[in-house]
């Protein structure tokens, strides 16, 4: 009655707002349909929700698919849930966020699988790293970039190249739906280091590298990122050397000649000796022409006395 001033008819209408969304909770409990909520508050154990003034509980393992320290992130946040336990005497409701994002999970799982192809570029989150790989999200599927794949130059850890949560383009390599593997790669969407490298760098001229591998038959280069040359032991020294290491350490920077270059093959062939003798060469110009006089000149004017 509007002339009741003890506030009974706005009770009677909130408890028959009460009793209406009860209705409608045990009614999607019973269907296992889904229902929206707002997260007002954290409490021990889990957040309170508001279902049209209902307070519904999530237990904090129920809100994601993984382990949230601070729950008050969720706070003010409308969450499609489930109704897990409903008691409307004791006015107890259990809800979990974490069973919807299972089944979108499962659904987005189901599409890429059913749409993924070698060949294609997709876009994904890395969520793991490990000592051999990135484990990247492609929609409800982990894909593995190799380390080999991650980069065009040698890496000894991913982290080098990606973090946890990053987003990355990659390029899918294999799929085995059998095993449920998919291989993926970062690099094949970047530009490959020794294409066009022979327009690059030209044959004989000297370049600066770094010595990042010795072995019995000469050292490794590393020239660029990505690029390595091979200077066989025979273009190391003028003398004789049985062991790169005698005269060589890995680490050092060289002065290298470049000798051929194989941009098919992924090869080129340096030489530090040649470095060196051109090195030579120019010294000798150079000191030639601080005294006055070139070599040129110097041949010639024995030519001029014969």
């Amino acid at each position: 009655k509007l002339e009741d001033k003890n506030g009974n008819v706005i009770l009677s209408k909130k408890k028959a707002d009460a009793m209406k969304t009860w209705n409608f909770i045990e009614e999607t409990y019973n269907n296992q349909s889904d229902l929206e909520g707002e997260v007002i508050e954290v409490v021990k154990g889990g957040v309170l929700a508001n279902i049209n003034s209902i307070k519904g509980f999530i237990p904090a393992s129920h809100l994601d698919l993984k382990y949230v320290p601070d729950l008050s992130v969720f706070i003010g946040q409308k969450l499609k849930l489930r109704v897990l336990e409903i008691d409307s005497k004791k006015n107890r409701v259990v809800l979990s966020h974490r069973l919807i994002l299972e089944r979108e999970r499962e659904e987005l799982k189901e599409k890429t699988w059913a749409t993924i192809e070698e060949g294609q570029t997709i876009k994904g989150v890395v969520k793991r790293l490990t000592d051999f790989g990135a484990f990247v999200d492609i929609g409800g599927v982990d894909g593995l970039i190799h380390i080999s794949d991650l980069a065009w130059h040698k890496i000894k850890h991913p982290s080098e190249i990606v973090n946890e949560e990053q987003e990355v383009d990659v390029l899918v390599l294999k799929v085995d739906k059998e095993r449920g593997r998919i291989s993926l790669g970062l690099k094949q969407t970047m530009p490959n280091p020794w294409d066009d490298l022979d327009k690059k760098y030209k044959i004989g001229s000297i370049i600066e590298g770094k010595i990042v591998k010795l072995v019995s038959f000469g050292a490794f280069i590393e020239v660029e990122p990505g690029v390595e040359g091979l200077v066989h032991i025979s273009q190391i020294s003028q003398e004789h050397i049985s062991n790169p290491g005698d005269v060589l350490t890995t680490g050092d920077i060289v002065k290298v000649k470049i000798m051929d270059i194989n941009t098919k093959e992924k090869r080129m062939s340096l030489s530090i000796k040649e470095a060196q003798d051109e090195n030579e060469s120019n010294q000798v110009y150079e000191k030639s022409k601080e005294n006055g006089v070139t070599i040129g000149e110097m041949v010639g004017d024995l030519f001029d006395k014969n």
